[in-house]
């Protein structure tokens, strides 16, 4: 495994997210953290450094949906992008893109539907409402360390994400309607991306601490 986050909340409080899923009503929020049973989305690519400088890792998880006409989960994610610059001395890596799926909600809707040339009648179709988040590409990079050691943070603070509500009826490539901006937050974080094969398993590199820093001041 060339990449690691730990998700136990004990210790690790990897993300929170706040959105608002209401446009006309920016007051109505939801803040929510991820669960104990997410797990790691076999979307995530995490290649040896050598061969790659992009690793993404996806965790995802599910909530029964509260809709009693529907008997189905309402599917969440949230996605890290570290990106690994070989340029540098020493190279450094970083989140350079944070984004998150939120389906939010169903509800069923009468459509005309035409059975044959003389015959049409209504039909139950159910729509599926869900929330997109991105910061998009970040430059300058997030959370930079130097390859081979881990970052930890005790507090990574509040980034924001542009938030758009999709329906599952909308035509495809649809811009959705624009949200509140959503925030991921991050509270005693430890990750360890770009891991060399020689890197000891289901441990962490030498952690890189976000809240030191470098005393400057010589002694006379």
């Amino acid at each position: 495994m060339a990449a690691q986050i730990v998700l136990d909340p004990v210790w690790v409080h990897l993300s929170g997210l706040t959105l608002s899923p209401d446009k006309a009503n920016a007051n109505t929020t939801i803040t929510l953290d991820i669960p104990v049973t997410a797990t790691v989305s076999p979307q995530s690519s995490c290649l040896p450094p050598d061969s790659n400088s992009t690793q993404l890792f996806t965790v995802e998880w599910s909530d029964p949906d509260p809709n009693p006409d529907t008997t189905g989960v309402l599917n969440r994610n949230l996605t890290l992008h570290f990106s690994l610059n070989q340029t540098t001395s020493p190279p450094m890596y970083g989140v350079s893109k944070i984004s998150a799926v939120y389906e939010y909600r169903t509800y069923i809707v009468q459509v005309n539907t035409t059975i044959d040339t003389n015959t049409t009648i209504l039909v139950n179709e159910t729509v599926l409402e869900y929330i997109s988040m991105s910061t998009f590409a970040m430059n300058p990079w997030e959370f930079l360390v130097p390859e081979n050691r881990s970052y930890l943070c005790m507090d990574t603070g509040v980034k924001s994400m542009i938030s758009e509500l999709h329906k599952s009826s909308e035509p495809g490539g649809s811009p959705g309607e624009r949200l509140t901006n959503a925030t991921v937050t991050g509270k005693r974080v430890q990750f360890d991306a770009f891991r060399s094969a020689s890197a000891p398993p289901n441990q962490f590199q030498l952690p890189s601490d976000c809240s030191y820093r470098p005393n400057d001041i010589v002694p006379i």
